[in-house]
């Protein structure tokens, strides 16, 4: 079963502070992308509204999502720097779903800014 995170990140207007944090999410990004369980990360600037950013990750199964959330490149860099400087931040943590092969599984919850940084 894989498990598949989305975040939604709302950047600050301030352009110079959410350019630092693009910037700054690039090595969390391939620190994530080396990580065993890992089965690939996207970061998603949206077209019509650039300061939303979606992350999208997916893993080999929950242990390995949790032993990514206590690693020191997520909790330093994502939740101790990048989460603080952000207008809001929402992740839904859920399974994927083959609806083709009819193996579908049921999505996870979902959980707000202040719901995700109790969690972390």
């Amino acid at each position: 079963m894989t498990t598949v995170t989305v975040a939604q990140y709302r950047l600050p207007a301030d352009a110079v502070v959410a350019a630092e944090i693009i910037r700054d999410l690039a090595p969390l990004v391939a620190a994530t992308r080396a990580e065993p369980g890992n089965r690939g990360i996207e970061v998603i600037q949206e077209d019509a509204d650039p300061a939303r950013l979606v992350l999208v990750e997916r893993w080999a199964d929950p242990a390995a999502l949790a032993a990514h959330r206590s690693t020191a490149h997520f909790i330093d860099g994502i939740v101790g720097s990048i989460a603080p400087r952000l207008i809001g931040r929402e992740v839904v943590i859920g399974t994927a779903m083959d609806l083709v092969t009819g193996s579908a599984q049921s999505v996870g919850a979902a959980d707000d800014e202040s719901s995700a940084a109790a969690a972390e």
